[in-house]
């Protein structure tokens, strides 16, 4: 299946998946949303105190400790809680239940890779959007989703800002405004998120940029960097420079192995006119 018949059988089927998100939620959700961000706000005051805290040392220090183990605990343990319940991702989440959240955002799983005893995963959604997660097994054997991020190209609406929370660089595109490259970090809150990077502006699909970091960041994990360097150091001939190479080859190999939709999306190389000239702003 090509990415024109992909994306329309994910617009068509966007309402069912809606459907199913409302029917797993236990409130309504403008309540849950009201809650999930009233308690966010308390719980970054205290995240506040306690870093001005721990910054004077002393006393104020320790006075931060308990602060944070008093309050700190019990309002995460309380976020989690309304995440689960509107049906997205928590702080702390097992790999089985952070699969079941994307794939009801509309998520495809792409490929699996074993990276050490952990385990890479590739998904994407075809309206642009590319998320890339690595397993993190704790005691008794129990996988939890690990480190998670989305990678996509995101147009503004107006033209003028980027989306909030994110590292990333704009380029100009021949056929069509500033283009933002970016990533977001998406073990929290997955629907969050989303929602909020689409309230100004919208993922493109194809990406009308190609670089090598757009298609490292989609297919390429921290996880998977952090083995790639433990193993290459041990190498006699380690360079920076070999390491990029590195990387450049595991993407590449994993672009093939991914469906035709999703290499379209990637990379619409054989649109004239999609070699973009950077605009030279690091928002990282």
């Amino acid at each position: 299946m090509d990415l024109r018949e992909k994306k329309a059988d994910y617009e068509a089927g966007k309402a069912l998946l809606a459907a199913r998100r409302l029917g797993g939620l236990l409130e309504g959700p403008q309540q849950l949303r009201h809650k999930i961000h009233a308690v966010e706000m308390q719980r970054d005051v205290v995240r506040r105190a306690v870093e001005t805290g721990m910054k004077l040392g002393g006393e104020e220090a320790r006075l931060a400790v308990g602060y944070h183990l008093y309050f700190g605990f019990s309002l995460q343990s309380e976020l989690d809680e309304l995440r689960a319940g509107s049906f997205d991702s928590p702080r702390e989440c097992s790999a089985n239940f952070y699969c079941k959240v994307i794939e009801s955002l509309g998520f495809e799983s792409l490929a699996t890779y074993d990276v050490g005893s952990e385990k890479t995963l590739i998904f994407a959604r075809p309206d642009g959007a590319f998320l890339i997660w690595n397993t993190e097994t704790r005691g008794a054997g129990m996988a939890m989703r690990g480190a998670a991020h989305l990678a996509f190209q995101w147009c503004g609406y107006d033209d003028a800002d980027h989306p909030d929370g994110t590292s990333g660089q704009f380029y100009k595109a021949a056929h069509r405004s500033w283009v933002y490259e970016g990533i977001h970090d998406a073990r929290e809150g997955i629907a969050a998120t989303l929602e909020k990077l689409l309230e100004n502006g919208s993922f493109c699909s194809p990406y009308p940029v190609h670089t090598d970091e757009s298609l490292q960041d989609a297919l390429i994990s921290p996880l998977d960097r952090t083995q790639f360097r433990e193993r290459m150091q041990r190498r006699s001939d380690f360079s920076e420079a070999k390491m990029a190479d590195e990387m450049r080859y595991i993407a590449e190999k994993r672009y093939k192995d991914l469906p035709l939709w999703a290499q379209q999306m990637l990379r619409p190389m054989k649109f004239e006119g999609y070699y973009l000239e950077a605009k030279g702003l690091n928002l990282g």
